[in-house]
């Protein structure tokens, strides 16, 4: 196994274990929600994913329309995010996005699934 896969591996067991542990220690959630620079440290580990998928669009034409609705999903989940939990703003058009992101973010998995099956055929 190569030293990249032996780091993927290793970082996918320690966020698994970190869910874990989060979901089944009360109040933990609520300990780690109150970090201030949290919402800070998620937004840029959302936003590093999009210039590969950037990439990922140029080498695959066919799968454009599936990135480009997950890279606006991407978007619009972060700033929903920062008007949640760094400016305390809870409206309308903050559960609007948030419900938008989870729509746009479930219609490109479709795309991505409907793409590999009929890139099988």
């Amino acid at each position: 196994m190569a030293k990249n896969s032996k780091m993927v591996v290793f970082f996918a067991v320690l966020m698994t274990g970190f869910i874990a542990w989060l979901s089944l220690t009360p109040g933990a959630a609520a300990k780690i929600a109150s970090i201030k620079p949290l919402p800070i440290v998620l937004a840029v580990l959302a936003l590093s994913a999009i210039y590969p998928l950037y990439l990922l669009a140029r080498r695959w034409p066919r799968l454009r329309v599936a990135i480009g609705m997950l890279l606006v999903s991407i978007v619009l989940s972060v700033i929903v995010g920062f008007l949640h939990y760094s400016f305390q703003k809870d409206g309308f058009w903050v559960h609007s996005m948030f419900n938008l992101s989870q729509v746009l973010f479930i219609v490109s998995s479709v795309f991505f699934v409907w793409q590999a099956v009929r890139r099988r055929d």
